[in-house]
């Protein structure tokens, strides 16, 4: 073998240890940013529920009810009135008031059992994914975890993830709701 022959090839031999030297420092900086990155989000998957999950890998919130439309209602002397025979067909009408600036979301329904009942569109247990009830005939549905909760237990159940209730009077055909009993539930929202 010629000189030159030899110190090509001893300068192609380090030129191919450098180039696995450089591959392998880069795919050992990319593992651990991929490893990093990893654990950050399954920390915070931990702390999170399946349907707030979007907030933390998106950084998005949720809206609040789909699909549903709320009526804004203002208190007059610290009470809001509303017609009883408006709840007469058992379906769920919802509202929301303006409780120093934030918005309280609540509905009102007449039960199987002909009691007007309303409670918040929160409960204790799933109020953070902001995504409240939907009725499905005489049920009452959590938009977040899917339990469902007859008419009858609305107003009557409280704590744990149950529709909050919410004091109302039922008086010369009216529903009368104390604005101070809706700022109660600005906590939900």
């Amino acid at each position: 073998m010629s000189k030159r022959t030899k110190k090509e090839m001893v300068l192609q031999n380090k030129r191919k240890k450098r180039r696995s030297i450089i591959t392998i420092s880069i795919s050992f900086f990319l593992a651990i940013a991929a490893l990093i990155s990893i654990t950050i989000i399954q920390n915070n998957i931990k702390t999170q529920t399946p349907q707030n999950l979007s907030e933390v890998l998106f950084k998005s919130k949720p809206p609040v009810n789909k699909g549903i439309s709320y009526t804004k209602v203002s208190g007059r002397n610290g009470k809001i009135e509303f017609n009883s025979a408006d709840f007469s067909d058992g379906i769920a009408k919802y509202y929301q008031y303006d409780s120093n600036g934030k918005n309280v979301n609540f509905f009102i329904q007449k039960s199987s059992d002909n009691v007007i009942r309303a409670a918040f569109d929160a409960c204790d247990v799933c109020f953070e994914a902001r995504l409240g009830y939907r009725q499905e005939g005489d049920l009452m549905v959590c938009n977040n975890c899917g339990r469902r909760f007859p008419s009858v237990r609305i107003n009557v159940e409280e704590g744990g993830c149950n529709p909050a209730p919410l004091e109302r009077i039922e008086a010369d055909g009216l529903i009368v709701i104390n604005t101070n009993d809706i700022d109660t539930g600005i906590r939900f929202f």
